[in-house]
């Protein structure tokens, strides 16, 4: 159900049921998610949000599994949340070496110019 066609009891029941604080989050983003993809398929919305619905990018709806309900097996709510860490580790990891090629690349670029000269 889309959030405006609920009542605020009804929101608030929703909220009091939804667990932790990051299992609340996700489910907005999904709720998000949801009204991104409606809003990109009839044409309006950015850009960025089109390529999200369409599945594209790194953060969009396919790239995230759904978490495990309340009621699964504890160990499988620790896996999800490890793998979950471990894709988190990667991006980063990832991002931080294309931010030292950069780095290194603006080094050797300017290595001469910014240094005076010897005599």
């Amino acid at each position: 159900m889309a959030k405006g066609d609920q009542t605020k009891a009804e929101r608030r029941q929703a909220r009091a049921a939804g667990g932790t604080k990051a299992e609340r989050r996700q489910a907005r983003a999904a709720e998000g998610t949801a009204a991104e993809e409606k809003q990109a398929t009839s044409g309006k919305g950015t850009k960025q949000k089109r390529a999200r619905a369409g599945g594209k990018g790194r953060r969009g709806a396919a790239a995230v599994p759904a978490a495990p309900s309340n009621d699964a097996p504890l160990e499988e709510r620790i896996d999800w949340r490890l793998a979950r860490i471990e894709e988190a580790v990667a991006n980063q990891s990832e991002r931080s070496e294309e931010l030292l090629e950069r780095v290194s690349e603006l080094l050797e670029s300017g290595s001469g110019s910014d240094r005076p000269a010897d005599g």
